[in-house]
């Protein structure tokens, strides 16, 4: 287990543009989830993180202890984060952390914006 923890953090070594993290954080706990997402943005210009609403209670899978859920994820565990945008979504709480979280909110705005207007539009044509 030791040389295989060995070997993935070898991976983080490398920089990227974007680390995804889905489905992961669930498995943590807050504290080690939190340590977590500080290592990807050391390593990362974003990272996008998607969590469950609602984990629910998940044992160990197969002998598998880290399928076990030991956590549930709120907005309030991603408040010590400053460059950070909460997407909507009714399913899982998504949000995008890093240096582009700002410009990716502005485009969202816009094209929910556009979408309404759109909409409208449609609307006023079945009239």
């Amino acid at each position: 287990m030791k040389a295989r923890r060995q070997q993935s953090c070898k991976v983080m070594d490398a920089r990227y543009d974007l680390i995804l993290c889905v489905d992961v954080l669930e498995h943590c706990d807050s504290r080690a989830g939190a340590a977590l997402l500080e290592l990807c943005l050391e390593r990362a210009r974003n990272v996008i993180v998607s969590t469950p609403h609602k984990a629910g209670s998940q044992p160990a899978v197969l002998g598998n202890p880290f399928e076990a859920h030991v956590s549930q994820w709120t907005r309030q565990n991603f408040a010590r984060f400053i460059n950070k945008f909460i997407v909507p979504n009714d399913y899982s709480l998504i949000c995008y952390l890093g240096r582009d979280a700002e410009r990716v909110r502005e485009q969202h705005r816009y094209m929910t914006a556009h979408r309404m207007r759109l909409a409208e539009k449609h609307n006023k044509s079945l009239r």
